[in-house]
């Protein structure tokens, strides 16, 4: 794993943040990890394609991985382990889901589509190079529902990488 890789997977630093909301992020992004955990340990998953997750990460090379944001926690749950990277926001919010993310084998990359999203998009397209696959909502967050937003796409082209 190269340093950039690893960095992505390690806890950021919250030096930032006032001590009231440095307990708030580790104590709820552990909570939230735990809740996460016990639910997703009671679903079961149908795949109804043929080719199996383990298929497509031999057959794809770093692939970007795409779900809608309603369906991003039963995604994360399954992917949960296999070193994707994701992208989330840079606010207090953020912070504390990469935090549960994290404690669920993820790594992350920082920005949004308000704020520093640009830099995210070079940066996530840098740790592909390097061999990382990316898991991405591809609607935002504020909306519309299940409307497309051209992060996913403009990285497939940078990378030149198979989005699924």
């Amino acid at each position: 794993m190269t340093p950039a890789i690893k960095t992505a997977f390690e806890f950021r630093p919250l030096t930032e943040y006032s001590l009231k909301d440095r307990l708030f992020i580790r104590l709820a992004g552990f909570g939230l990890y735990l809740v996460l955990n016990a639910i997703g340990k009671t679903l079961r998953y149908e795949l109804k394609d043929e080719q199996t997750l383990d298929e497509i990460f031999a057959d794809f090379d770093s692939p970007i991985l795409c779900c809608y944001h309603d369906r991003l926690f039963t995604g994360a749950y399954y992917l949960r382990g296999r070193g994707l990277i994701v992208l989330t926001s840079s606010s207090k919010d953020g912070e504390l889901s990469a935090r549960a993310a994290q404690r669920l084998g993820f790594g992350m990359v920082r920005g949004s589509s308000s704020r520093g999203g640009q830099d995210a998009l070079i940066e996530l397209a840098a740790l592909m190079r390097e061999g990382s696959p990316v898991f991405l909502t591809v609607d935002g967050p504020r909306g519309p529902r299940h409307k497309a937003k051209p992060g996913a796409p403009m990285l497939a082209r940078m990378t030149e990488k198979a989005m699924l």
